[in-house]
């Protein structure tokens, strides 16, 4: 018999494992976008509780508010020849209140009592800029202004939104703001608004520079087996209508708060520009923030337990539960939730069963595991944890599980490293490293 695992302390837990990882990134690189995955990692995978319900343990905004902020996203999308401000700026401004003098004049007032991004971790020269009205739409469903900062090597952004028709003064700030470590020429942004599961419509608007063109999104992704790979495919794709090198429109919002949470995990924008086909959002828009649930559901910590177990048998020194910790129980649990979120089913519809659980290096236990779930191709994964006193940086987020389709096994011939399992990653195939691949 299982019980849940509680866990009075998640939040710490997991700002722990965020600390931890900002620590192991290279001093010369700009850790926001690297961090920012692996936090949007743990987001999902810990979207658990009874009867399959989806809800995250705790959100960090607080920690990288410029890496997390928000439901919208921003980026460098297309390489750069030379320098020059990015074309979001020197472009006209874009949507169907461009000229509408009346309703400019009043968000400009409007713009001027917001506050301005925080470049360089200084909250008094950021107080020295000004919002310039980029985009200013009224779609007949929601009325939508983006205005940004440009600031030579960054960019800021802040989104008003209000309903069709609204007064400059009911738009309300829909959005964190963001500072962009890197604005390029091409940049692109990208607002979608929140998901909530109690139906309705939910607006978006990518922005990217006049020439970008055939943007278009998808809502769902299944995986499949091609040339003996796993694929991850993208469906239910929808064209958005193009102007400019913008678009607007709104997306259902599910009824339920799973369907929110898959939604919002699932969703996913292309675009073409310069003869490139580019993703104007990944990397930077954040999933759905559910209530806090200080609850493991007990499918999770029963597999905790079991695969620790296994690991004793195999005379490795596994602890029963250690949820956010990265001890081989708890990675291959993490790594079934991926799938059960990847198919939409709750964790106790996935099967699995463990062949070969031991010590693969001096700093990692691995288990490889046999894995079916509905509507997927059954699959083998090759997952690591750390090994009892192992430093953090022993255990890199790509390395946390290897991926492919099932294959027969011959006794004696189980791979127990992951050079001899191959695979692909698997953050890329099912997990949270989706949203930037198309």
């Amino acid at each position: 018999m299982s019980t849940a695992h509680q866990d009075p302390d998640i939040e710490s837990m997991l700002r722990g494992e965020l600390a931890a990882r900002a620590d192991s990134l290279p001093v010369a690189g700009a850790p926001v976008q690297a961090v920012g995955r692996a936090v949007k990692r743990d987001r999902f995978r810990r979207r658990t509780g009874v009867a399959g319900s989806l809800a995250l343990a705790v959100a960090l905004t607080a920690v990288l508010p410029s890496a997390l902020g928000g439901r919208h996203a921003g980026q460098g999308v297309h390489d750069a020849s030379g320098g020059g401000a990015p074309a979001l700026f020197t472009a006209s401004l874009r949507g169907n209140l461009a000229d509408d003098a009346a309703f400019l004049s009043t968000l400009e007032q409007q713009l001027d009592g917001l506050p301005a991004p925080n470049f360089g971790g200084s909250p008094g020269a950021a107080a020295t800029y000004e919002y310039k009205p980029l985009y200013v739409n009224d779609d007949g469903v929601h009325r939508i202004v983006i205005a940004g900062v440009d600031e030579g090597t960054e960019a800021g952004f802040i989104v008003l939104v209000g309903a069709h028709a609204s007064t400059t003064s009911a738009l309300k700030d829909a959005s964190y703001i963001t500072t962009e470590l890197i604005a390029t020429p091409q940049m692109a942004y990208t607002y979608v608004g929140p998901f909530t599961g109690k139906g309705g419509e939910v607006p978006y608007v990518v922005l990217g520079p006049p020439q970008m063109t055939d943007i278009e999104y998808s809502t769902k992704t299944t995986l499949e087996t091609v040339g003996g790979k796993l694929k991850p495919v993208r469906t239910e794709v929808k064209q958005a209508a193009t102007l400019d090198g913008s678009a607007a429109g709104e997306i259902a919002d599910p009824t339920t708060p799973d369907g929110a949470a898959r939604l919002s995990y699932d969703l996913v924008f292309r675009a073409e520009l310069g003869g490139d086909s580019i993703a104007p959002d990944s990397n930077g828009r954040s999933f759905l923030l559910l209530p806090a649930n200080r609850t493991l559901s007990s499918a999770y910590a029963a597999i905790m337990a079991a695969v620790a177990q296994q690991g004793r048998l195999a005379g490795l020194h596994t602890a029963t539960g250690s949820p956010g910790k990265h001890g081989i129980g708890d990675d291959v649990a993490m790594v079934l939730l991926d799938a059960a979120n990847f198919a939409g089913v709750p964790l106790d519809s996935i099967g699995y069963h463990v062949d070969w659980i031991g010590r693969e290096t001096p700093q990692w236990d691995s288990a490889l595991v046999d894995v079916t779930a509905p509507g997927m191709p059954k699959l083998q994964i090759f997952v690591r944890g750390l090994a009892a006193g192992a430093p953090w940086d022993a255990l890199s987020d790509p390395a946390i599980a290897l991926v492919r389709p099932a294959t027969p096994l011959s006794p004696g011939h189980v791979p127990h490293t992951g050079s001899a399992f191959g695979g692909q990653p698997e953050n890329t195939t099912m997990g949270l490293a989706m949203p930037d691949i198309w």
